[in-house]
């Protein structure tokens, strides 16, 4: 799910599986502080919260 401000995207990234998936989305990862890059993995069932600049992907 994603969530759009003036200025910023939010994209919401659950992991239900068994085992890591892929995020495919670039950002700053807001639960952790840390940068995300499209190749990056979300470990089996957990979450995270990835903040954008508008017109960034």
């Amino acid at each position: 799910m994603t969530r759009a401000t003036g200025s910023e995207r939010f994209t919401f990234v659950i992991n239900h599986a068994e085992q890591a998936r892929r995020m495919g989305v670039t950002g700053t990862n807001l639960l952790t502080g840390t940068a995300t890059a499209m190749d990056d993995h979300l470990p089996a069932g957990a979450v995270a919260v990835i903040r954008q600049a508008q017109g960034d992907d």
